[in-house]
This record gives C-alpha cells, structure tokens and sequence, in this order.
C-alpha cells in the first residue's frame, strides 16, 4: 500500500526508549484507525511494525440484534483494509505490552456501562476514546490522548488528519484502496462535537471478517 507519512518521534508509554521496562523491544504499534475521509468508524489497532497483519479492537452495531446496543469485537485484521482511510499511531509497546493492552481494551469492554448505545448518543468513536482512557490509566498509554481524540468525535477523518498533522501528532494518510462508497454518517447542521448519532456499520461489516 503507498502511503504517506506524517509523523513526529514517537514517544513509548514509559519514557522514550524504545525498549521496555523489562528490556523488551518495542516493536509493536498500537495506533486509531479511521475508517472513512468523512465522519465514519473509528477503531483501535495493534500490529508489530510493517506487518500485513494486526488485531482491531473496536465496537459494531447489529440491528438485527439489537437497534440500540453496540457489541465489542477483537480480531485479526489485514492492515490494508480496502475502507482504512488513515491511522495515528499513539504508541510503541513490546509485546509483554501488547498483551497488557489488548486485556486492559477487553477489561473496559467488559464494563456494559462502556459499551456504546444509540439511546445514549454515543458509538464507536467513544469506545476508543474511553478504551484510550484506560490504557492511560493502567500505564500503558501516556496521558493526553484520551482527551485528545475526545475532542474530535463526529470530525471528518479528512479533518482529523489535517489536526494530527498540525499538531505535531502522527497520521498516516491510506492512499490506496480507500473506500469508495458513502460516509458511515453525517452530523447534518448540528453544531456540538459530544452527541455523536449512530454510525451505519453495514458500511464496514468486512472489518470483522
């Protein structure tokens, strides 16, 4: 896939080394993912650097389960997956951490309080938020980005690439096998950024495939 780089150095959880506590390597990513140039789906992602192959973190509606509730997922997912519109890379964890990571992501999902519903106004761009939180508060994540990407809920990816850029953070931009179809939603006229509507996930089904 080409691709173009934006990035700063990226800073581990714990300092800037880029090894672990322990004397690991920190060879792995873990980064957002956005799903759409518009306003569309948000995920969680952790690969080893430059692998094909990584695991999604993220949460998916089913209407024909349920017309509220969100359910979490966890998977192997390609990294060039044909609808990944760009990622930002938020830290480097070795692979010790990467377990601590993805048990810390399944922890906050576990909570049902955590898990998205339309009735609350909330979707998938607030479970990796809330996800980012917790790492943060288990250590695995410096603090800031929870906050960071809170800020930026029903943006267009377009957009929060631009403010990855300006802001010194890092953004990849997906050049290749972008998806083509229509936006998994649109916030119309309204104004506030903290009332996200239900996104369409039909749009996105593959990522669990």
């Amino acid at each position: 896939m080409s691709t173009t780089r934006y990035s700063q150095p990226l800073r581990s959880n714990s300092g800037d080394s880029s090894k672990s506590a322990g004397g690991s390597d920190r060879d792995h990513e873990l980064s957002v993912n956005f799903y759409s140039r518009e306003n569309g789906h948000w995920s969680t992602y952790m690969r080893r650097q430059g692998a094909a192959t990584g695991t999604i973190h993220h949460v998916r509606s089913d209407t024909v389960r349920d017309q509220d509730r969100f359910y979490y997922h966890e998977g192997p997912q390609p990294y060039e997956s044909p609808s990944l519109y760009g990622s930002s890379v938020v830290a480097r964890l070795s692979s010790g951490e990467v377990s601590k990571a993805q048990a810390s992501i399944r922890d906050y999902a576990g909570d049902e309080d955590n898990i998205p519903r339309v009735s609350r106004r909330t979707n998938c761009q607030n479970f990796v938020g809330g996800a980012l939180g917790r790492l943060e508060r288990d250590g695995l994540l410096k603090e800031g980005h929870s906050q960071y990407f809170a800020q930026h809920y029903g943006r267009r990816g377009e957009d929060i690439g631009t403010d990855l850029k300006r802001d010194g953070r890092h953004f990849e931009l997906a050049e290749k096998k972008i998806y083509d179809g229509p936006p998994a939603a649109r916030y119309g006229e309204e104004t506030t950024r903290r009332a996200p509507k239900k996104l369409d996930m039909k749009a996105f089904a593959h990522l669990s495939r």
